[in-house]
């Protein structure tokens, strides 16, 4: 079984639980802490990687860690299933916050969309355009915006797999279809 298809169903579980006990900011939080741990170190990559490191000295490693980052006992539990069931690696820390806190985003209703724009904006150019678009879709909605310089004076919107499309390529060639009927 994949990686990712192990955390998807570990991280529900947590998920639930977290829900359950009022937790799930302090459990989103702790996630995010041991991810940019790990993203930090190098040497934790080769550590976890490498087979010829028993499971009993990365999992007093990863004890370690977690409770220097003082993270709750559920946090805690559940890096050690993954070293009990012989399923942690490096990537599981990412993996594991990355999944938690989409289901916290779904859970909240918030949609994730990726802006492509022709030139950049200021972070409140950003922000308040990220707001006039998810009142405009009625929605909470979190924006990553990238500029892409093939688009000419305007916008590509992605949501859920729903794509809004505005600029003066996708105009100018509604225009010429127009014009041959």
């Amino acid at each position: 079984m994949s990686s990712l298809i192990v955390v998807e169903r570990y991280t529900a579980t947590l998920f639930k639980v977290a829900e359950e006990k009022g937790l799930i900011e302090i459990i989103k939080e702790d996630l995010r802490k041991i991810d940019d741990s790990f993203k930090k170190s190098e040497d934790l990559e080769l550590f976890f990687e490498l087979k010829s490191i028993p499971s009993a000295e990365k999992k007093d490693l990863l004890l370690q860690i977690l409770n220097g980052l003082e993270v709750n006992e559920y946090t805690q539990n559940y890096f050690k299933l993954y070293l009990e069931n012989l399923r942690f690696n490096y990537q599981i820390p990412h993996l594991a916050y990355v999944t938690f806190n989409n289901l916290y985003k779904e859970s909240m209703g918030i949609k994730q969309g990726i802006l492509y724009l022709s030139k950049p904006l200021s972070l409140d150019e950003e922000m308040l355009l990220t707001k006039k678009i998810g009142e405009k879709l009625g929605i909470k909605l979190e924006l990553e915006i990238k500029v892409d310089t093939t688009l000419i004076d305007g916008s590509y919107l992605e949501i859920d797999g729903i794509v809004y499309e505005d600029n003066l390529k996708m105009r100018l060639a509604n225009l010429k279809n127009w014009m041959k009927v």
